[in-house]
């Protein structure tokens, strides 16, 4: 962390986690880090806190809290993890004196309180009244009390959903941010209550249509199922909702999953069964040449179903467990042609419907797609392959002609931006959409690169893209699902410049111009009342020095992009 001057920082690249100022003293800020609890006074240097009973370390994740209540004392959280199978170290160390002493008051030797997500949840707030009262949240969210001089930790119930990321006080109102929103616990409420109401702040994962019906994977919101127009839905299985498909002759017919597992239903999921065992982002699929065959990886296995789901099989080993599969893409051209991708991985059959003795699989084992929809094969053509890459870099879409010997870098007009979907419109001029970390973009056979196709979507991670009817549905992580007219063809940018105005000057009467992407204009717009000029453009309109409207003259500015 740099203060006022920048050459004030501590931690010596230490990542910093927690910045709070001092109850009652605005001079005066707390920070925590990788390394350790700083104190800063005034705009003084950055002092490192050290105490015997203070633990030194590489802390996975680190919190300060005051007391309201009393300003002299502090509250310092630590927790430490190496994987995902270690234990947890922590401890909750209190200081009555401003930071001089610290007190040892809960730590690993007692019950846990710690999940291995410390590195994702762990937020630390104290009791505005009761100075011995200290909220914790990781996975769940405890509350404190103080028992013979000690202190224990009790879970507290009803505070909307798992994985806690923050927790205060405003007044007398207790709130709690979560996966799941916010809730908040008032002096006459026993309980803490959402106020998700108008709140749009889903994490979907994953998404599949069939005409009116919408079924989404979401992050710790489970599986939410909906009709167009219903803006309520219901929500099926817990936790992370992964996974899920829409038997695309009926509709009755869904699958869903959790973390380790996929599941069935046959009434539009008012019930379901469990069927598999499996890893996270483990993909589920229809076959393209038979409606009743379904294919999911299963940990180390892709199994196969030819009854739709009911039982499966057909077992191939193709990747070890270790970095899980995450896309399957199968040729329409060809059904024998199959690809899998994992993070690292690619691999693909000639002959798929064979007996799985039989199937042989090519793989390139230096690299793959690293994300659920990463992975595409041309329906018409079983050698063009696209693989979508999430990383700040230059090579985020690949492109392979021969069957993924090669790949070729198909990112231009995508610089240092993540890609975490692609798919195909089957109808509209050879054309892909991909799902960024800031909205989508599209390309098609005529175009040198990829043009923004975000008009009215919010700037956030797009995961999953669906075509239905003459939509496309984008599952946004973070902004739920939104949906647009398809790409209509018209200019990719428009030049619209005083040479080049075919009234020459004089009045301009009606005229519509739109672009894909964008329109750079000087012109003057003139003439008498009736004069209306539109510019429309899909990223954005730049007026250029010496554009101007004359008075009467109805001009309009609007980021739409083709859409009519």
């Amino acid at each position: 962390m740099t203060g006022d001057d920048s050459n004030q920082t501590f931690g010596d690249g230490s990542t910093v986690f927690d910045i709070e100022y001092q109850t009652n003293q605005n001079n005066t800020v707390w920070a925590t880090s990788t390394s350790g609890i700083y104190k800063r006074v005034d705009n003084d240097t950055w002092t490192e806190i050290n105490h015997v009973n203070l633990p030194t370390s590489n802390f996975t994740r680190s919190a300060v809290a005051m007391a309201p209540s009393n300003e002299n004392v502090i509250y310092y959280a630590v927790a430490t993890k190496t994987n995902i199978e270690a234990e947890t170290f922590y401890g909750l160390y209190k200081s009555p004196n401003n930071g001089l002493i610290w007190d040892i008051m809960y730590d690993t030797t007692k019950t846990d309180i710690m999940t291995y997500q410390c590195n994702y949840n762990f937020t630390l707030d104290v009791d505005p009244d009761d100075e011995d009262k200290v909220y914790f949240g990781t996975g769940d969210f405890f509350e404190s009390s103080m028992v013979n001089g000690e202190m224990t930790f009790d879970v507290i119930e009803n505070y909307l959903l798992a994985d806690i990321h923050n927790s205060f006080h405003i007044g007398d109102n207790h709130y709690v941010c979560t996966d799941g929103g916010i809730s908040v616990k008032t002096p006459e409420s026993t309980t803490y209550n959402g106020i998700n109401n108008g709140l749009i702040c889903t994490q979907f994962f994953d998404l599949d249509i069939y005409e009116t019906k919408i079924i989404g994977g979401t992050q710790d919101n489970g599986t939410m199922l909906w009709d167009l127009g219903d803006n309520t839905g219901f929500r099926k299985l817990g936790s992370d909702g992964l996974d899920c498909v829409i038997d695309p002759t009926n509709p009755n017919i869904m699958f869903a999953s959790a973390q380790d597992y996929k599941v069935r239903s046959t009434d539009g999921m008012q019930n379901y069964t469990n069927i598999l065992t499996t890893e996270w982002h483990d993909p589920i699929v229809y076959a393209v040449d038979d409606p009743k065959k379904v294919m999911i990886h299963a940990i180390d296995e892709l199994k196969v179903s030819y009854n739709n789901g009911a039982t499966f099989t057909e077992s191939h080993s193709v990747f070890s467990k270790s970095l899980n599969v995450n896309s399957i893409s199968q040729c329409e051209a060809d059904p024998n042609v199959l690809y899998l991708a994992k993070g690292d991985s690619l691999a693909w059959t000639e002959n798929f419907n064979d007996s799985p003795a039989n199937v042989t699989w090519t793989k390139r084992e230096t690299f793959g797609a690293d994300h659920g929809k990463g992975l595409l094969v041309h329906p018409d053509s079983c050698d063009v392959v696209f693989i979508t890459r999430r990383g700040y870099n230059s090579s985020q879409i690949l492109k392979s002609v021969d069957g993924g010997v090669t790949l070729l870098s198909y990112s231009q007009g995508i610089t240092q931006l993540p890609v975490y979907c692609i798919y195909y419109d089957h109808v509209n001029e050879n054309g892909y959409y991909i799902g960024t970390e800031l909205g989508v973009f599209y390309r098609n056979s005529t175009m040198d690169e990829w043009i923004p196709f975000s008009t009215y979507l919010p700037r956030v991670p797009v995961y999953d893209l669906k075509i239905n009817n003459n939509y496309i549905y984008a599952a946004t992580f973070g902004r739920g699902v939104w949906r647009s007219p398809r790409y209509k063809s018209c200019a990719t940018d428009l030049n619209l410049v005083q040479e080049n105005d075919p009234t020459a000057g004089t009045n301009s009467g009606q005229q519509i111009h739109k672009a894909s992407n964008t329109i750079v204009s000087d012109r003057i717009i003139r003439g008498k009342s009736g004069t209306d000029v539109l510019y429309q453009a899909g990223n954005y309109i730049d007026l250029t020095d010496g554009f101007h409207a004359k008075n009467y003259n109805l001009f309009t500015a609007k980021a739409a992009g083709c859409i009519e």
